[in-house]
């Protein structure tokens, strides 16, 4: 499944995301939009200083052009998400009685379909693909989430968060601290009168 481009079409596209999740709340998103955009800058930048590597960091680039614009085109994007829709209606069929995909012991298909469903989850999609339309995936996930091993592996949304942040320019940075700030002394204004 193309994560990179569902994360990116869900942040385009999110009237299908009901219930999104740190670290994927507005500025994040927003940040992380204009930093995908941004690349496509950088990697002409990187093209023009090393002429030596300019095939392949054109191909990069049409790569992400192509893939940017076939995600702002919400047909395009429903396409994405109807694939995930037929996979996981084929997994939730033969899930069976067995706690994980290859019997009762965890393999590595399960964590590569643990994170992919995590990454759902965050995405704010939960509703779309899992819960009560996919009962038994939704316990799947809860159980693999459960594991201390997956506990232990996965970031947390505080430290996710923090290293997107560190990846923010410090001008948008400071715009949101000045909105945050004046929101605040707007809305205690209001409540002191």
């Amino acid at each position: 499944m193309p994560v990179g481009a569902l994360t990116i079409g869900c942040f385009i596209h999110d009237k299908y995301c009901t219930k999104i999740k740190p670290p994927y709340i507005g500025p994040v998103r927003d940040a992380l939009l204009a930093a995908d955009a941004q690349l496509i800058t950088e990697l002409q930048h990187l093209s023009e200083q090393k002429p030596e590597l300019k095939d392949f960091f054109n191909r990069k680039i049409n790569k992400l052009q192509r893939r940017r614009t076939v995600l702002m085109d919400e047909e395009n994007f429903k396409v994405i998400l109807n694939s995930i829709e037929s996979l996981l209606e084929e997994l939730e069929k033969n899930l069976g009685e067995n706690l994980w995909l290859c019997g009762s012991h965890l393999t590595f298909l399960d964590i590569s379909l643990g994170i992919f469903l995590q990454r759902l989850y965050i995405l704010g999609l939960e509703d779309y693909f899992l819960g009560k339309k996919r009962p038994k995936l939704e316990q799947y996930l809860n159980r693999f989430l459960e594991r201390e091993s997956v506990k232990k592996s996965i970031p947390s949304s505080y430290s996710t968060m923090k290293a997107i942040w560190g990846t923010i320019p410090s001008s948008y940075k400071y715009a949101v601290l000045a909105v945050g700030v004046s929101s605040v002394a707007l809305a205690s204004s209001v409540m002191l009168k």
